[in-house]
C-alpha cells in the first residue's frame, strides 16, 4: 500500500471513528433507544454467539400472589422466564474512490481532510440510514410493492402510493421513496420468485417522485396482475427489495409488536426468538385493526387503556404522517375571554408546538415519525426493546483501503453484526393499523 493510500486509511480509522451514540442521538429517537450503551449490551442480552444465535432472557408469563390464612402453607408461584435466542444479522455498506483522486488531493492536507470527511461520513450515514429503515420492519426486506396494473415492460416503472389498507393487501410494505436513491441495486419478484432465485435485478438511475423510479435499463416486471399491491395474497404480491437482502434482514417493530397475525411473511412459523406466539403471551401485542379513523382520539384512549393492564411505563406515540395530521385536526379548542363573550372554538390546526396524549397519569409526547408505512400507530416503551451486537458498527480489518483486483479503484466496508429483539413484545409495545 502507497503512502497516499495509507495516509487515507489512517485518518479514516483513527480520526473519524464516531462517537455512534450522538449520531443517532441527532437522527432516529427509535434506533437510538434500542442502542446499546457505551459499547455493553442491555442487561439480560448476551451476545456470545451459540450455534450462530444470540441468547436473551426473556418474561413471558406472570407471577401471582394468594391470600391465606395466617400460618397456612405457601403457594410458590414463580415467574415464568425464558431462554430466548435471536439470529443475528450481517449489514454492510461499502464505497469505492479512483486512485486518482487520492493522489489529487494528498498534496494539500486540507483537501485530503476534506476527501475523507466526504467519505467516511458518508458511509457511516449509510449504515445509521439501514438501521433506521431495518427498525421499522418485519424482516421480511420488502420495501415497497407495484401497483395492480399488470406488466410494465420500460425503464421508468410506477410503485403504489403509500395508503390505507388491509395488512393481508400489503399496504404496510410501502415505506416511501425516501429510501430509494440513484445507483442502488434492487430486485422485483413475487415471493416465489425470490425463493427460487428468479427475482428481477435492477439498478435505479433516478427517483422521479412518490409513485415512479427510473431504471439504468428496461426491464418487465409486475407480469401477474392480479396478484399486485391491494389484490391477492402475500404470496403472488410483486415486491421490491433491495438487493441480496431477502432472508437477511433483522427483524424490526412490525414484527416485534405484533398479535402474530400482521406479519405473514415474516414470521411464516409462527415463532418469534424461538419461542411459539400463539401460546407465549408475552411476545403477543395488543393491536387494532380500525376501518376508519374519524375516532382517532378515543382509539388512542382505548389503546392506551389496554395497555395500561400490561406496562404502565410505555413512553410515547410513534405515528405516521397522516396518523399525526388527523389527530391534529380532531382536536377542538374553545376559548371563552369572559362569561359575555361567545366561546370561540377551532380546530387546533398548523403551527402547534406538538402533540401530547394526555389521559394517563402523565402525558405521553405523540411524535411524528415520517419513516413509518401508512396509517400506523405505535405506543412504544422502549426499554423494553434492544438491539443485540456482536460488535459496534466498524471497517472491516484490512478493508479500509484495498485495492479492487485489475482496476485503480479502492474499496473500504464497513459492518454491523446485530439485530434486534425485544423482551416480551406485550410489554414492548402495541399497534393500530387503519385500513381502508
Amino acid at each position: 500500500m502507497s503512502a497516499d493510500i495509507a495516509l487515507f486509511a489512517n485518518m479514516l480509522k483513527e480520526q473519524l471513528e464516531p462517537n455512534i451514540q450522538e449520531q443517532f442521538l441527532e437522527i432516529d429517537v427509535l434506533v437510538e433507544d434500542s442502542l446499546n450503551i457505551d459499547g455493553q449490551n442491555k442487561v439480560g442480552v448476551e451476545v456470545d454467539l451459540k450455534n450462530n444465535k444470540f441468547v436473551i432472557t426473556s418474561q413471558d408469563g406472570w407471577m401471582t400472589a394468594y391470600a391465606g390464612a395466617e400460618g397456612s402453607a405457601l403457594i410458590a408461584s414463580d415467574i415464568h422466564l425464558d431462554k430466548m435466542e435471536v439470529t443475528p444479522k450481517f449489514i454492510t455498506a461499502s464505497y469505492r474512490i479512483g486512485h486518482e483522486a487520492i493522489k489529487a488531493t494528498s498534496k494539500d492536507k486540507s483537501a485530503l481532510e476534506t476527501a475523507v470527511n466526504l467519505y467516511g461520513l458518508a458511509i457511516r450515514r449509510a449504515m445509521i440510514w439501514a438501521k433506521s429503515r431495518l427498525i421499522r420492519w418485519d424482516g421480511t426486506g420488502i420495501v415497497w410493492v407495484l401497483p395492480n396494473t399488470g406488466a410494465q415492460t420500460w425503464t421508468a416503472i410506477t410503485i403504489s402510493a403509500k395508503a390505507k389498507g388491509t395488512i393481508a393487501s400489503q399496504n404496510v410494505y410501502a415505506l416511501g421513496t425516501q429510501w430509494f436513491m440513484a445507483g442502488q441495486e434492487i430486485s422485483f419478484g413475487t415471493e416465489s420468485d425470490f425463493a427460487g432465485w428468479t427475482q428481477i435485478d435492477a439498478i435505479i438511475a433516478s427517483v422521479d417522485s412518490d409513485t415512479q423510479i427510473t431504471l439504468t435499463a428496461s426491464k418487465t416486471v409486475g407480469t401477474s396482475a392480479t396478484g399486485n399491491n391491494r389484490a391477492g395474497t402475500n404470496a403472488d404480491t410483486w415486491h421490491i427489495r433491495f438487493k441480496w437482502e431477502y432472508g437477511n434482514a433483522p427483524m424490526g417493530i412490525f414484527g416485534l409488536v405484533d398479535d402474530g397475525t400482521l406479519s405473514p411473511l415474516a414470521l411464516a412459523s409462527g415463532k418469534i426468538q424461538n419461542v411459539t406466539r400463539s401460546t407465549t403471551p408475552y411476545m403477543k401485542s395488543i393491536v387494532y385493526d380500525k376501518t376508519g379513523s374519524t375516532t382517532v382520539i378515543k382509539d388512542f384512549r382505548d389503546l392506551y387503556s389496554a395497555v395500561r393492564r400490561y406496562n404502565k411505563n410505555v413512553k410515547y406515540f410513534l405515528v405516521s404522517e397522516d396518523v399525526y395530521a388527523t389527530y391534529t385536526d380532531s382536536i377542538t379548542i374553545t376559548v371563552q375571554a369572559n362569561q359575555s363573550t361567545t366561546p370561540y372554538t377551532s380546530k387546533l390546526g398548523t403551527g402547534h408546538a406538538g402533540l401530547e396524549f394526555a389521559y394517563g397519569w402523565k402525558p405521553l409526547p405523540i411524535m411524528l415519525d415520517s419513516l413509518l408505512p401508512a396509517w400506523q400507530v405505535f405506543l412504544l416503551d422502549p426499554d423494553q426493546l434492544f438491539c443485540a451486537d456482536l460488535f459496534a458498527d466498524d471497517f472491516i480489518e484490512d478493508g479500509v483501503m484495498t485495492r479492487v483486483t485489475w482496476t485503480r479503484l479502492y474499496e473500504t466496508v464497513r459492518a454491523s453484526y446485530f439485530n434486534y429483539g425485544t423482551y416480551g413484545s406485550r410489554k414492548m409495545g402495541w399497534r393500530i393499523n387503519y385500513q381502508a
